[in-house]
Order: structure tokens, then sequence, then C-alpha cells
């Protein structure tokens, strides 16, 4: 019976293979790099190795960050970038950088940003480094107004004929200045 063990040249377990396959796979798990693939046979007759290597130059493959295109925040309201990295390679992340497009950056992963005012877009570019390298992704933000709030103050009763005091006020997330009243 037939049997082959193949290297790698990657550092995994060397691969068994009974009989006499035409192919066999094997995923590398890390670029860039370079690896000599050696093998060898045995049957009854003895062990052979093979007369010649394949060498094989694995290429790295840039982290992909599975977000959106376009997002939506509101104005003045905790918006945070759900930012979930998957890298094909054993790579680590060893920094993060986020431009919130509004000329505010941070480096925390997990960090949330409030926009000020809205209607508005902004471009967002996160950056990545792992040992490899930097890779840069832009992702749009889409920010909303919020309309404001308006409350109404006076007192309960009045005398016929006296003028009513109506104090109205406007809470807005985004201090925008309230242009007109109208009192139905």
């Amino acid at each position: 019976t037939l049997q082959w063990w193949i290297d790698w040249g990657d550092g995994s377990p060397e691969q068994v293979v009974a009989g006499s396959a035409s192919f066999v796979n094997h995923v590398f798990t890390d670029g860039p790099q370079t690896h000599t693939i050696v093998a060898r046979a045995a049957d009854e007759d003895g062990d052979y190795r093979a007369i010649d290597s394949v060498t094989v130059r694995v290429e790295n493959v840039a982290p992909e960050l599975p977000v959106g295109d376009v997002l939506s925040a509101q104005e003045g309201r905790e918006f945070r970038l759900p930012l979930v990295v998957s890298d094909a390679g054993r790579d680590t992340l060893a920094a993060w950088q986020i431009d919130w497009g509004d000329g505010t950056v941070a480096s925390n992963p997990n960090a949330t940003h409030f926009y000020a005012d809205g209607p508005a877009e902004y471009q967002v570019t996160i950056t990545l480094t792992d040992e490899d390298g930097s890779y840069m992704f832009g992702r749009r933000v889409t920010v909303a107004d919020v309309i404001p709030q308006v409350a109404l103050d006076g007192v309960s009763e009045i005398h016929e004929g006296t003028a009513y005091r109506l104090r109205a006020t406007a809470l807005d997330v985004a201090s925008d200045a309230v242009q007109t009243w109208l009192v139905n």
C-alpha cells in the first residue's frame, strides 16, 4: 500500500496521505511567507524521497471590516461603529485609528462619537495596523437632524381681560437656535 508524507514547510504537522492521490489540499494560515514543500512516499518495497520540492509564496490578505458602506447617526446622540475585524491569517491587531470625518480622531476600537449637528454627511476613515502593515477602510456616516423638543410653561388660571404669559423653551441636542415660533 502506497503512503505519502507531506511536509508543507509552514510548521504544521506532516500530512499523511494513503493511496495514490493525484492532489492534496492544504491551507497556509499566514503570509507573507515563502514555504518549501517536500514529500516522501513509502510502499512495501521501501521509503522514497521526492526528487524535487515545490516553493510557494503565500501572500498576505488584508483584514476585512464587515461594516456597511453607509451608516446612520443622530445629531447629539451616541454613535458607535460596529468594529469587528476578520483576518484570514493569524495576525494580531496592534493599533486602531478612527478619523470621524469632523476633525475628531480616536485610537480606541470601542470608541463612541457624538456628531454635533445634522443633517450632514461625514467620511469616516478607520486605519487598522497589524504586523504585516496598515489598512484603511472608509465608511460614510449620514447624521440626521433631531427635532427639538418644545416645553411650554405658564400659569393655569388668569382673570379675563388679563394678558396670558406663555413661556416656550426649545431643547435641541445640537443647540440650534429657534428662528420662528408658531402658537396655535
